[in-house]
């Protein structure tokens, strides 16, 4: 399937298409209509797919991790299209992303989960403003993360004994 096919293909499921702004979209994610989509870089797939979900102005557009593994330039575009969403349209976006320096930049309310539970949901500034990241550095290697209250999660190769782990936790 082409570029243009696809377009053409993922227009026949949505009266509400709007050809002008798939169109636009196209040309500014620099996406040839010729182009075979299985031809695609990774991020030219990504645009392709950002394109055809904003195309027909969804009420709701649910995108999970839309930048993963994406060159700076291309997560960049990416998300400069889903603020110009949010901005300039009023949609709402339901945005899962594993990079804080994202979710910060695109989102105004955000909930994190852990092992498939909520373990809190908050307005980004109530966040920023009860969570912190620290560093732990340790006398000597440690097989395991000491317990602390209120920690979210922990980094670092325990398994190898880490003499430095990042703690990402709650303010208590």
């Amino acid at each position: 399937m082409r570029v243009w096919e696809l377009m053409r293909y993922t227009r026949a499921f949505f009266p509400g298409w709007d050809e002008t702004y798939a169109q636009e979209l196209r040309q500014r994610f620099e996406l040839d209509p010729q182009a075979l989509v299985k031809h695609l870089s990774k991020g030219q797939r990504a645009r392709a797919g950002l394109l055809v979900a904003l195309a027909h102005h969804p009420e709701l557009l649910v995108l999970d991790e839309p930048s993963s593994g994406l060159d700076p330039i291309v997560r960049r575009d990416i998300l400069e299209a889903i603020i110009r969403s949010i901005a300039h349209e009023g949609r709402t976006v339901l945005f899962s992303s594993h990079l804080l320096h994202e979710v910060e930049r695109v989102s105004d309310y955000v909930t994190m989960m852990h092992r498939g539970k909520i373990a809190f949901s908050a307005p980004i500034e109530d966040i920023k403003e009860t969570h912190r990241c620290m560093t732990l550095r340790f006398a000597e290697a440690r097989s395991r993360p000491p317990d602390f209250a209120g920690v979210l999660t922990w980094e670092g190769a325990v398994m190898n004994g880490p003499r430095c782990i990042t703690a990402r936790l709650v303010n208590l």
